[in-house]
């Protein structure tokens, strides 16, 4: 009955139009061939006004700045990109001033990633991660932990707006300090938040990359 119910709808919309085509919304979909613009390979800088790193309430506020490479990529999930150096400023939490670092790449397999996997060629918003999060470490008052792991996020190309939203269990919490009491704890899952301007070369202001799946 459902089905036919649906037939029906859709045979009255197209009497109403008089020759009406219905057709389902874009989707995203998995892409295994990703292309970069305007070049295949791009160098990019980025920032974030405002970031957030949350757990059990705990919250830690910072602005946050990122550059590095993007370039064409084949795959699914495909690496688009590395971020090579990420900094955190103005970082504030509920015990005042605070700290988040991360310790520089020593190597390319230390770099955080920027993961494709799926592609809406109707909005132009590609859904991955940044990966490969490692030794990032956090400071408050005499509260100090680690973080690592992945960040689920998008990226829009007419905005040029990398949305890193982590969800649970992307990212991970280690070597919590006596200071962190009641606060944060190993294994904790916190969620980080941050939607970050991307421009084209590094320290440009006026181009956005873009990035495509098929």
């Amino acid at each position: 009955m459902r089905k036919i119910g649906i037939k029906l709808a859709l045979v009255a919309v197209a009497g109403l139009s008089g020759a009406a085509i219905v057709t389902a919304p874009a989707m995203a979909t998995a892409a295994t061939t990703w292309t970069v613009g305007p070049n295949p390979s791009e160098t990019y800088s980025a920032s974030s006004p405002t970031t957030t790193l949350t757990d059990n309430g705990f919250t830690i506020t910072c602005a946050s700045t990122a550059s590095g490479t993007l370039a064409s990529a084949t795959g699914n999930p495909a690496q688009v990109g590395t971020i090579d150096n990420v900094t955190f400023t103005g970082c504030t939490s509920i015990l005042g001033s605070a700290s988040v670092s991360n310790l520089p790449p020593s190597s390319t397999d230390a770099q955080w990633t920027i993961n494709g996997s799926d592609y809406n060629a109707s909005t132009g918003v590609t859904t991955g991660n940044i990966g490969n999060i490692k030794n990032v470490a956090v400071t408050a008052a005499s509260c100090q932990f680690t973080v690592g792991g992945k960040a689920s996020g998008t990226y829009t190309n007419s905005s040029g707006v990398l949305a890193v939203n982590s969800v649970s269990g992307d990212l991970t919490i280690s070597g919590v300090t006596a200071g962190c009491a009641g606060l944060v704890s190993n294994g904790d899952s916190p969620t980080f938040v941050g939607n970050y301007t991307v421009f084209t070369p590094s320290g440009g202001t006026t181009t956005h990359p873009t990035i495509t799946g098929s």
